[in-house]
C-alpha cells in the first residue's frame, strides 16, 4: 500500500481578501522607503510541509537515481561544496524538452542528499502562493518550482518579484519590502526560451536533461515493478521500455498499466500484449500521434512550391484534434523528434517521413 501524494497548498489562498495588505500573510509589514530590506516575523502558522515526506518515492536516494550522469556530477561538485563551505546551494535551474524526465525526483533527491526541507509548487498557483511559500523557508532549505516558465502568465510584477526574490532576498509587495532568508530556489521548466534573459542569468547552476538511452530505460522500468509490486517477463520490460519515449513518466504509466492487465488476466502477459491494449506502438506512438499526422495528411493539403504541401496552423490542429495549446505541444514533441513535421512561419509541415507515416495508417485502416 502506498502513500497518496498530497497537495501543498497555501490555506490563505482560500481566504477572502482583506483590507490591511499585511493581512493576507499575517506578517508584520514596517512602512520603509523604498528598497530598504526590513527583517519580518515568519508566518506563524506554516502553511507548507516537507514535500518529501508526503509525496510518492518512485526514487530512494540520489544514488538510486538512474541515468543523467554528467548533470548528478555537476551537481555533486556543489552538494560538497554546501557541506564544506556551510553554504546555501546556488540557485538551480533544471531544464528538459519533455516533461516528465525526472526533474522533480532530482529536486528531492538533491534536498536529501544536503538534509534539507524541500517546498513544491507544481501550477496552476497564484503568485500569492509563491511568495508566501518564500517567506516560510528557512536557511539552506530548497523551494522547487516546476514550469517555472509559466509564472510569465501572470504578468510582468510576477517575472520581477522572482528576479528580487533570487538576487536580493527580499520581496516587493503592497508598497513594502519583505526580508527573506537565504534559502535555494530550484526551477523546472521544458521551455526556458520563454524566461525572460535577466531570470535566467540569476540561475548560476543550469544542468541539461539529455534523453535517456534505452539501458536506462529498461533500468527504470525495472525499477518501477520494484516500486508498484509487479513482476514482468525480462522482454516485457524491455518492450516496454522501448515504447517510453525515454520518458521515466510514460514508463511509469506502462508498468501500472501492465499489473493492472496481469491482475484482470490472471497471469503473466507479454508487451506487445501490454501496447496493443494501450494502443501504443511498439516505437511509443499513439492514437494522439497518428491522428494529429492523419489530420495534416487528409484535411490539410494546400498548395505549394514544389506541388502539394501538407500544412496548419496551430490553431487549425487544435480545432480538429479537439486539444488546447499545450496539448498540440504535448503531442508534437514526440512527431518532430520523429522527423513526420517540422515548424515553419507557415505552421506545422508534414515531411515526406510523415506523409509515408499517414499513408501507412490508412492503409492499416487506424480511425
Amino acid at each position: 500500500m502506498h502513500t497518496m501524494p498530497i497537495p501543498v497548498i497555501p490555506l490563505s489562498m482560500f481566504e477572502p481578501e482583506r483590507d490591511a495588505p499585511g493581512d493576507t500573510f499575517n506578517s508584520t509589514f514596517v512602512e520603509v522607503p523604498d528598497r530598504i530590506t526590513v527583517e519580518i516575523a515568519p508566518p506563524p502558522v506554516e502553511h507548507f510541509v516537507n514535500s518529501s515526506e508526503v509525496a510518492p518515492r518512485y526514487v530512494e536516494n540520489w544514488d538510486a537515481f538512474i541515468g543523467q550522469e554528467a548533470v548528478k556530477d555537476e551537481l555533486s561538485v556543489y552538494i560538497d561544496a554546501h557541506f564544506t563551505n556551510c553554504e546555501r546551494l546556488p540557485h538551480i535551474l533544471l531544464a528538459a524538452t519533455t516533461p516528465g524526465t525526472g526533474k522533480t525526483t532530482l529536486a528531492r533527491c538533491i534536498a536529501d542528499e544536503i538534509e534539507q526541507r524541500i517546498v513544491m509548487l507544481v501550477p496552476p498557483f497564484k503568485p500569492e502562493a509563491l511568495y508566501e511559500a518564500a517567506m516560510s523557508m528557512k536557511e539552506f532549505e530548497i523551494l522547487f518550482v516546476d514550469e517555472l516558465h509559466r509564472l510569465g502568465e501572470h504578468g510582468p510584477a510576477a517575472a520581477e518579484n522572482l528576479l528580487h526574490m533570487l538576487e536580493e532576498h527580499v520581496l516587493y509587495l503592497n508598497g513594502q519590502v519583505i526580508g527573506l532568508e537565504d534559502f535555494t530556489f530550484i526551477g523546472a521548466t521544458t521551455d526556458a526560451d520563454k524566461l525572460p534573459e535577466a531570470v535566467l542569468d540569476r540561475f548560476p547552476v543550469q544542468p541539461f536533461f539529455e534523453p535517456y538511452s534505452h539501458a536506462d530505460m529498461v533500468r527504470i522500468v525495472h525499477n518501477f515493478c520494484r516500486y508498484y509490486h509487479v513482476t514482468l517477463l525480462p522482454g516485457t520490460m524491455v518492450t516496454l521500455a522501448k515504447a517510453s519515449r525515454g520518458t521515466p513518466r510514460i514508463a511509469r504509466g506502462l508498468v501500472e498499466g501492465a499489473k493492472a492487465l496481469q491482475t484482470a488476466r490472471g497471469r503473466a502477459v507479454t508487451g506487445e500484449e501490454v501496447l496493443a491494449w494501450k494502443r501504443y506502438d511498439p516505437d511509443g506512438m499513439t492514437r494522439q500521434h497518428k491522428n494529429y499526422v492523419l489530420v495534416l495528411y487528409q484535411l490539410c493539403a494546400q498548395p505549394g512550391k514544389n506541388g502539394i504541401e501538407y500544412r496548419a496552423g496551430e490553431e487549425t490542429i487544435g480545432t480538429l484534434l479537439r486539444e488546447g495549446k499545450r496539448g498540440v505541444a504535448r503531442i508534437e514533441r514526440f512527431l518532430i523528434e520523429k522527423g513526420f513535421i517540422i515548424k515553419s512561419g507557415r505552421g506545422r509541415v508534414l515531411t515526406q517521413r510523415g506523409i509515408m507515416a499517414a499513408r501507412r495508417y490508412e492503409q492499416e485502416g487506424f480511425r
